[in-house]
């Protein structure tokens, strides 16, 4: 598989060997036990321990700062040290093109290295307390809700991290670092909520906490919007870096 990565890419191997990758990969790794040890140490239930630990406000704070510190990395390490590989791309839009799969093939990459070392700690206390029972209101069972609720966790992270890319390349140093951080903090002012909603939300760190929804139809209908909303920020952004500008004649 790794093979057909570098096929892909021929920037993977390098960038996934640096010391700074690594670092980055071991403050993962050291999360990973933080969620998977520390938090969930009172969870007598498999599922329950998920979705605690990836609902967790400082946890979520941590997982994607070291996201966002890993994207900016690849993002500075192609700009900087691969000139000739830039030139060689031609258009910008080649470059971009090639910028968001190198994120997006490195990112998930790093997620999966996190999942592999979270669930290798996590089974460890919890492997076997398989208690499953009707989630919340909803018609489907907590074994079911934790899937899909980890599987749209790291998605719309994926999706973020390529959006991350588009606002380095627009913004300027400070404005991108107060947004990154403002990002970081919602986690805070907008922790999980207790109350049952039954509109569209459109506060992302509501996706990445416990929100009750009327139904399970209606938070997977929500879901599905917010994807569409974070696919066309990423085709607009696209679309507007890349497109050729108009010479003024004069």
């Amino acid at each position: 598989m790794k093979n057909k990565i570098l096929k892909i890419n021929p920037l993977f191997d390098y960038i996934t060997t640096t010391s700074q990758f690594k670092t980055i990969f071991l403050l993962y790794c050291l999360l990973a036990i933080y969620g998977s040890v520390i938090l969930s140490i009172q969870m007598n239930n498999f599922f329950d321990g998920i979705l605690m630990v990836f609902q967790f406000p400082i946890f979520n704070i941590c997982f994607f700062a070291l996201l966002f510190l890993n994207t900016i990395y690849i993002i500075n390490t192609v700009s900087k040290q691969f000139e000739y590989y830039i030139i060689r791309l031609q258009t910008k839009r080649n470059y971009l093109s090639k910028l968001l799969k190198i994120v997006l093939v490195i990112n998930i990459y790093m997620m999966l290295l996190f999942l592999i070392v979270y669930f290798a700690f996590y089974n460890l206390f919890h492997f076997g307390a398989f208690a499953i029972y009707s989630y919340q209101h909803y018609d489907i069972s907590n074994a079911v809700y934790s899937v899909f609720y980890l599987f749209r966790y790291l998605l719309f992270a994926v999706l973020l991290s390529l959006i991350i890319i588009f606002l380095k390349l627009r913004i300027k140093e400070n404005g991108f670092l107060s947004i990154m951080i403002l990002f970081l903090i919602g986690f805070l002012m907008f922790p999980n909520s207790g109350a049952t909603v039954s509109s569209f939300q459109l506060l992302i760190w509501r996706y990445f906490s416990l929100t009750v929804y009327e139904s399970f139809g209606v938070e997977l209908m929500n879901s599905l919007l917010f994807l569409i909303l974070l696919e066309l920020c990423i085709s607009f952004s696209y679309y507007g870096l890349t497109k050729p500008r108009k010479r003024m004649i004069s």
